[in-house]
């Protein structure tokens, strides 16, 4: 699989965290405990250098990349997407929440892991969250670059990233209600269409999940998770008239190149 990288070279730190959160005298040391290690991988182009059907041609690579991976456990002289970066992935045959402190990148983690719950490690990962992270990390980029350079100014998602999660939880929705605003000058209509209909979703589902716990609320029912499966999930993405355009370009600008 081309988009998993290869790992050149490792090692593995013999000494686990929980040994040093407790010299240290860290609470709970073995709470969210790591091994550490060093990973040496040949080094690869940064996404955000490549723009408009490139750029989305690497994001989707990415995702379904990823899809396999939880799942399961190119043309040379083209962009691929490689998906990076597992040191704090789960497994998808885990039962439950883990029980560890959530880590992760604010501005790109799923709304219901921003929770105080979530970010105590009480929500089970699933999916749909990795699948809003790929949601995030597309809207971030678009609205912080242009033709692969970070705009020196009139980035509105920046102070994501140095706000703790639950200040980010609670601007999120205030963003999905209003992302039209934010529409970036000279970026392409079919980009920001894409954009746009995926955000949407992300709002949809996100409404769909507060419904649905306020009628357990009043019911006292013993909460029920409607869940959809994974697939069903991504083809609601992937069916979006902006998604099929892209990938039709793509499809045909390979052929092209292959004639």
């Amino acid at each position: 699989m081309h988009d998993v990288p290869d790992l050149l070279w490792y090692h593995k730190f013999e000494e686990p965290t929980p040994e040093i959160r407790q010299q240290l005298g860290v609470p709970e040391p073995k709470k969210g405990s790591r091994m550490l290690y060093i990973l040496v991988f040949r080094k690869l182009l940064p996404i955000t250098e490549l723009t408009d059907a490139e750029f989305f041609k690497a994001w989707k690579e990415c995702i379904e990349c990823h899809f396999v991976l939880w799942q399961e456990g190119n043309e040379k002289g083209t962009a691929i997407g490689v998906l990076n970066d597992y040191d704090l992935s789960s497994l998808k045959s885990a039962l439950g929440p883990q029980g560890n402190e959530r880590i992760g990148t604010v501005p790109f983690m799923a709304l219901e892991l921003l929770t105080k719950q979530g970010q105590r490690g009480e929500v089970k990962h699933l999916y749909r969250h990795d699948l809003e992270s790929f949601i995030w990390a597309l809207t971030w980029v678009c609205l912080g670059y242009n033709d692969g350079r970070l705009l020196t100014s009139d980035r509105p998602l920046d102070n994501w990233a140095t706000e703790d999660a639950q200040t980010v939880r609670e601007k999120k929705p205030a963003f999905l209600s209003d992302f039209l605003q934010f529409k970036p000058p000279g970026i392409d209509s079919l980009m920001w269409s894409l954009i746009a209909r995926c955000l949407q979703v992300l709002k949809d589902e996100d409404h769909r999940r507060e419904k649905l716990q306020f009628e357990q609320s009043l019911t006292l029912r013993e909460e029920v998770t409607v869940k959809l499966d994974d697939k069903v999930l991504l083809d609601i993405f992937t069916s979006i008239a902006p998604w099929v355009q892209l990938s039709l370009h793509i499809g045909v600008t390979e052929v092209l190149r292959v004639v």
